[in-house]
């Protein structure tokens, strides 16, 4: 081997060092590089879900959710290589549904609902207080005071109360008479709904003799009279007739539970009418 030969051999070998030691540095560099960027990354999202944990644990709902996310949460700080692993791996629709029965579950010092007893707290807040309902009728919010004076003339005023539970629901409905003197002009019916009363006009002979059952007589003149109970139904209330009679130029018909029925098997509905226990009437103050 010649003195050139052996010097291109000694240069191509420090080049392909050189290189080599090039490649490691830049290695080393991009390496050094990722895991300060992976510190940074963890660090971000260690603060982000501090906040919203903290936001979280302020209110009793937050309390259950974090609960129930405990171990998404240590998934995520513990990630470190795919900055998505976190979304790709969690399914955040089922991850809403199952923290929410979750939270369903949880004990809770918070007392259920008891939707007669708040039904009955919303009336005597009407009644005694100065609380607010809707008259459906109207599509407008009064108080007692406020629907006495815009509705009526002077002098007509709450004269009794009754509750009864008309609808058969469990929840009781609230039953205001309206009086002028010694005069009964008719009622107020409040029905109770997502914490919630709304008020329903009926003359004086569209309820009358009311029973605790719920039962009640109410006179159309010749063309309806009778006894029925009362259902809700398409934002409105209606008869469930118990027994009625009705006139044409025939002469009278007679019906029981919505059913032509001979004369003496009215008479005898209504009897059994007479005897039921009428509501207990609370004179207003």
């Amino acid at each position: 081997m010649d003195l050139l030969e052996v010097i291109g051999a000694i240069r191509n070998s420090y080049i392909m060092e050189s290189k080599k030691v090039s490649e490691e540095k830049e290695d080393r560099y991009h390496q050094t590089n990722h895991c300060k960027k992976q510190k940074k990354n963890r660090l971000k999202r260690f603060l982000v879900l501090s906040a919203v944990v903290g936001l979280l644990l302020a209110v009793p709902s937050g309390r259950a959710r974090v609960s129930g996310w405990t171990a998404c949460f240590e998934d995520f700080l513990n990630r470190t290589e795919n900055p998505y692993q976190y979304t790709q791996q969690i399914d955040s629709t089922k991850l809403y549904t199952e923290t929410t029965q979750t939270e369903q579950t949880l004990p809770t010092d918070q007392p259920v609902p008891n939707v007669a007893e708040d039904a009955l707290r919303k009336y005597e807040r009407i009644l005694f207080e100065g609380g607010s309902f809707l008259v459906e009728s109207i599509g407008k919010e009064f108080t007692l005071e406020s629907y006495c004076a815009e509705i009526f003339p002077e002098g007509v005023r709450p004269s009794k109360y009754c509750y009864a539970d008309l609808d058969k629901n469990g929840t009781a409905e609230l039953i205001l008479c309206l009086s002028e003197q010694d005069a009964e002009l008719g009622s107020l019916v409040f029905q109770y709904k997502d914490r919630a009363a709304t008020a329903y006009n009926f003359t004086e002979r569209q309820m009358f003799e009311l029973k605790k059952d719920g039962t009640f007589g109410y006179s159309g003149g010749i063309a309806d009279t009778g006894y029925a109970s009362l259902y809700f139904a398409g934002g409105s209330w209606k008869y469930k007739k118990i027994c009625n009679v009705t006139e044409d130029y025939e002469g009278s018909n007679y019906f029981c539970n919505g059913e032509p029925a001979s004369e003496d098997m009215y008479w005898e509905c209504v009897s059994e009418q007479n005897t039921k226990e009428g509501v207990e009437w609370i004179d207003c103050p």
